[in-house]
Formats: structure tokens, C-alpha cells, sequence
């Protein structure tokens, strides 16, 4: 079983930035282990359009079980190679965690220390999702930059998960800009 996901892992990463030409496309492998106390997870996310790379980041995580399985507080790091223009540039992201879980809602709550060229500045992030019926869900992810336009970007999405995957389609705003984004999810399991 796991080595049919990492195939289609691969594929869907290889297939991706085929697919339309119009659309972003997103596509990430995640690996992750859980205990009762703590779930860590590493992984990597490839960002496409037109079929050229212009995002990736590699992030590794760890959130800790503060409240019987439906509280937790975690720590990370991201670090992210950007298409600006002619060039790429590195950022590198340390973060805070705070999620809570209750049936089929969701709430993640994330502080971020962007690490950049061009200045550093403070992130937060808000995502909250619903599982409607098993297992199409709806999501809201609201962005803040403090030192720059405080809310600027949101994203409304609605997906289906089976197994380890999760299929996504989204809508991204940038400061009034809408964009459509087909992203592919991979979880393992180890």
C-alpha cells in the first residue's frame, strides 16, 4: 500500500504541471508519525503554472498533544525558493503552531518569522476547515503580513480526502487578484 502512494505521489508530481495551462498547480508529499503525545512530519511542496516550477518549500514540524487529542501546540520550520522575477530567492520560515480538532472541524493557527532578503516580518495565518460529509470538506485560510498589508490574501478551498491523499480545488486572493489552484496532497504514514 505504501509503495502504490509514493507511485502515485511521484506521478502526480511528474503529471501536474501538465495539466491546463490557466491553472496553478500545487502538488506535495508529506511524511508523518504519530504517537499519543506528538505528531512529526516532514515534507515538500512544489508549486507550478504554465508548467514551470516558480515555488517550493521543504518544511519539517513537530506538534505536541496538549489536550486529549484535540488541542495541540507545535514548532516548525519552512524553507522556500521563490520565482521572483528573473532570479529565485530563499526564505526561511521558523513557526508556531496552535491547532484544535472536534469532530470534523479544524482550526490552525499559525505564527511565522519570515526570513527574507528584502526584510524579515511577522506572518499569521488562520486556517479553518469542515468536513461536510466523509470525505468532502470546505476550508478558509485568512493570511496576515505585519509590517505590510495586514490582510491581503485569503484562500477558500473544497476538497475530497481518500486514504492518504487529498484532492483540492482553491481560490486564492492577492490583494484583489483571484487565482484557481488544483492541488494533489500526499500523506505516508510510518
Amino acid at each position: 500500500m505504501k509503495k502504490t502512494i509514493l507511485l502515485l505521489a511521484v506521478l502526480s508530481l511528474l503529471v501536474l504541471p501538465t495539466f491546463g495551462d490557466s491553472i496553478y498547480k500545487w502538488g506535495s508529499f508529506h511524511a508523518e508519525h504519530s504517537e499519543k503525545d506528538y505528531v512529526f512530519r516532514m515534507g515538500v511542496e512544489t508549486r507550478f503554472l504554465e508548467g514551470e516550477k516558480y515555488y517550493q518549500h521543504f518544511e519539517i514540524q513537530t506538534d505536541f498533544n496538549i489536550y486529549n487529542g484535540q488541542f495541540y501546540l507545535g514548532v516548525g520550520f519552512r524553507t522556500c525558493d521563490m520565482e521572483k522575477g528573473d532570479s529565485w530567492i530563499k526564505e526561511h520560515r521558523p513557526m508556531i503552531n496552535a491547532i484544535y480538532k472536534y469532530k470534523g472541524f479544524k482550526n490552525r493557527s499559525r505564527l511565522t518569522y519570515r526570513m527574507r532578503v528584502d526584510g524579515n516580518v511577522w506572518r499569521f495565518r488562520n486556517k479553518a476547515s469542515l468536513t461536510i460529509v466523509k470525505p468532502v470538506y470546505v476550508a478558509y485560510e485568512m493570511f496576515a503580513d505585519y509590517g505590510k498589508q495586514l490582510f491581503y490574501r485569503n484562500r477558500m478551498s473544497v476538497g475530497v480526502k481518500i486514504a492518504s491523499a487529498n484532492i483540492f480545488y482553491m481560490l486564492e486572493t492577492i490583494s484583489g487578484n483571484t487565482k484557481s489552484v488544483l492541488g494533489v496532497y500526499f500523506k505516508v504514514k510510518f
